[in-house]
């Protein structure tokens, strides 16, 4: 309210996975699906969920905490405090810290994606331990919501192609019976102007959403 009060425009906050899950649903693989999870690589880990044709934001707007699911009880701190998020596990600084444990040095992401794509075990490995781990995770969502699409996007798109096999491997091996071979299974290529279509898709949400797909804490009071 007093960022709307000093631009004297209606303004509204949202979690930025969720816009990216909104561009998914109104110009993406989610159009005309009604209920699909995003699941998002970079950083950090994030979900997007639409239930029944809307977001779902949780009771405090906090739903889709998915790199929070814990992984391994006493494993490596997470950035929120607690041990063995997915996040800490499989999120790039996750991977970056392994690579430097393993090669003595300091890497970039991009130097670290590189090393393996030309063909270094080492490096090759990491990514795809980081790719079975995150299978593991995501199978307890599709067991969990049994989604028609799942969508993987993110920064971190860019270095699906070293995570992907062992990723797509771990979540058949560990769907609950038929829930992978129903589920459409989508790798968005990244681009940064994919927030700014998130935000769009955000506004349109907002304006031209009938009420009856609104959650009421969520609802903006838009004048136009």
């Amino acid at each position: 309210h007093a960022l709307e009060q000093r631009l004297n425009l209606p303004v509204v906050i949202e979690n930025d996975v969720n816009t990216l899950t909104m561009a998914e649903q109104w110009f993406g693989a989610g159009v005309g699906v009604s209920d699909f999870l995003v699941v998002t690589l970079g950083r950090g880990i994030g979900m997007g969920m639409v239930l029944n044709g809307h977001l779902y934001r949780g009771g405090c707007g906090g739903g889709g905490e998915f790199g929070h699911l814990t992984m391994v009880p006493d494993g490596p701190r997470c950035d929120c405090g607690k041990r063995g998020c997915l996040e800490a596990l499989v999120a790039e600084p996750a991977i970056l810290r392994r690579m430097q444990n393993a090669f003595e040095r300091e890497f970039t992401m991009d130097e670290a994606v590189a090393l393996a794509r030309h063909g270094d075990t080492t490096a090759q490995g990491i990514f795809a331990a980081a790719g079975r781990t995150l299978g593991m995770a995501i199978a307890d969502l599709v067991n969990i919501f049994n989604p028609p699409l799942l969508v993987i996007s993110g920064e971190g798109a860019r270095m699906l192609d070293l995570l992907q096999e062992p990723l797509q491997e771990t979540l058949q091996a560990h769907c609950f019976n038929g829930f992978f071979d129903d589920m459409r299974l989508v790798v968005e290529p990244w681009g940064d102007d994919a927030w700014a279509r998130g935000a769009a898709s955000l506004m349109l949400d907002e304006l031209f959403r009938p009420d009856l797909y609104r959650d009421e804490k969520t609802r903006a009071s838009l004048i136009l």
